[in-house]
């Protein structure tokens, strides 16, 4: 993958972003933490912010991974899991491949 000047704008506003978050979310919790320093206090809540993305990249990944296996072993779209029937037509395109005999993978 290429590192486009796009993509490093975009992971600098992205950075930019979550420390905004993390310096508002400091200061905004130094009423509650009095005793606690402003800088450990910046600390603890960037911590805590990189580890709730870390666990959505995480549930990402494996939300991906669980609809590729079921593609895989022959769903028809993960997407149609929320709806109780098929696409339309999907029924006759499977009636013609086994009447051809042709092997799904």
């Amino acid at each position: 993958m290429r590192i486009t000047p796009s993509r490093l704008f975009g992971a600098a506003k992205l950075v930019l972003a979550l420390t905004v978050i993390g310096a508002t979310t400091a200061v905004a919790a130094q009423p509650i933490f009095p005793d606690l320093p402003l800088d450990r206090l910046l600390f603890y809540s960037m911590g805590a912010l990189l580890a709730l993305v870390g666990c959505a990249m995480l549930l990402l990944v494996l939300s991906l991974t669980f609809r590729q296996y079921l593609l895989r072993k022959g769903a028809s779209d993960t997407q149609w899991l929320w709806f109780d029937g098929e696409p339309r037509g999907l029924a006759r395109l499977r009636r013609i491949v086994v009447q051809r005999g042709i092997e799904h993978h």
